[in-house]
C-alpha cells in the first residue's frame, strides 16, 4: 500500500474479508470460493488502523477494492 504523499503501509491478511486465500503468481492474493483477487498495485480505499514509530510500520483497514477493468 503506497499513498500519494510516499507513505507506505500493509493490509494484514486478518483485515481482509473472511475466506480461505490463496497466493498466486507471488504478486496476488484469491479468495477461493468468490475468486474475488487482491493483486499489488490494485487501487483501494483504506483506514489507517495502526503505527508503530519504533518498527517503521504503517498498518491499514481494507474500506474498498475497487475494481478496474
Amino acid at each position: 500500500m503506497e499513498l500519494p504523499n510516499t507513505v507506505e503501509g500493509r493490509i494484514d491478511i486478518f483485515n481482509l474479508p473472511e475466506g480461505e486465500y490463496e497466493v498466486r503468481n507471488n504478486i496476488a492474493l484469491v479468495e477461493t470460493l468468490s475468486n474475488t483477487a487482491y493483486t499489488m498495485g490494485d487501487k483501494v480505499k483504506v483506514t489507517l488502523a495502526a503505527v508503530n514509530v519504533g518498527m517503521g510500520q504503517i498498518d491499514f483497514t481494507l474500506d474498498e477494492h475497487i475494481v478496474v477493468k
